[in-house]
């Protein structure tokens, strides 16, 4: 990214009002790293965040282009705004807010502490679904599980019970090895399709939609491209304006990258640019097309 972003002309802006910082890992990745990835949650290369003097993760989904960043710095100065005022407000739904932030920011004990008084006080289906995120981000699956089946018990008429619904039948993923993967991804997908085809037929296309993008990227963890591709179609036919449709096309740019299907690739990418412009793969887009030129030759 040196040479993509931080020599460019864009970049000046970003080294006269911020500071840049690279840790490396890999072979020579040092314990204090390690300690840093272990907290924040880094799982790739590269993991970009803007963070705060206070070590707060303030935005974690930054583009990979000097303009990307740019924008990221931009949505982190107006979410330590949103955090300043939401810390000095009482209500049950600011301090759920607040919480979630904290999750976000890596700041996961005060948030569980949160949380978990406003569950004894002020119980809701948010504050559940809070707490379900907090274990998500610890990478506790058991703990999740547990709770999402709390939750589907406490809240049957909740707006979000099946986008839970959805996860609860992904979590065995999240406990699977590389030798057990294939075969819980296929059981899971054989879950994920009787819920497809539940919505479909009750006409929720936007929750089917949603349950096919998770089984297109489930198919693709498990290296059955040809499956994923269904789901994609699927996706891109019914639910093109739905928040998967990017997501979707993200999925396709992976299966043609996989199959060296290099100018195809950036097709997709250029596509999720124009038609998507706001969504957050666009903001992965760029650095995608760069690296599909790269091995063009470009």
């Amino acid at each position: 990214m040196e040479k993509s972003v931080f020599s460019t002309e864009a970049s000046k802006a970003i080294s006269d009002e911020y500071l840049a910082v690279r840790l490396t890992g890999g072979r020579d990745i040092t314990p204090e790293v390690q300690d840093f990835m272990g907290k924040y949650s880094v799982r790739g290369y590269p993991t970009i965040f803007v963070m705060n003097a206070d070590g707060h993760v303030v935005n974690g989904r930054v583009g990979r282009t000097a303009e990307g960043m740019l924008k990221a710095l931009a949505d982190g100065e107006k979410a330590e705004v949103e955090y300043r005022e939401l810390k000095g407000k009482e209500d049950a739904a600011s301090k759920t807010k607040l919480a979630r932030l904290l999750i976000d920011r890596a700041l996961q004990e005060e948030a569980e502490e949160l949380l978990e008084e406003l569950a004894e006080t002020a119980p809701s289906a948010d504050v559940h679904e809070a707490l379900a995120y907090l274990y998500r981000k610890q990478q506790d699956p058991d703990a999740e599980t547990e709770k999402l089946q709390e939750m589907l018990g406490l809240y049957p008429k909740a707006d979000k019970r099946n986008s839970w619904r959805i996860r609860l039948a992904f979590l065995p993923m999240e406990s699977a090895d590389r030798a057990s993967g294939p075969e819980i991804g296929a059981a899971v997908i054989t879950s994920l399709g009787e819920l497809s085809a539940e919505f479909e037929k009750g006409g929720d296309t936007n929750t089917a939609a949603e349950v096919r993008e998770t089984m297109a990227r489930l198919s693709m963890m498990i290296g059955k491209a040809d499956e994923a591709v269904q789901h994609i179609d699927w996706v891109l036919a019914n639910a093109k304006d739905s928040e998967y449709a990017p997501k979707c096309l993200m999925h396709r740019a992976n299966v043609k990258w996989r199959a060296k299907d290099f100018e195809g690739c950036k097709g997709v990418l250029e596509q999720i640019l124009e038609d998507y412009p706001e969504s957050e793969d666009a903001k992965r887009a760029p650095g995608g097309i760069k690296n599909c030129e790269k091995q063009m030759g470009g």
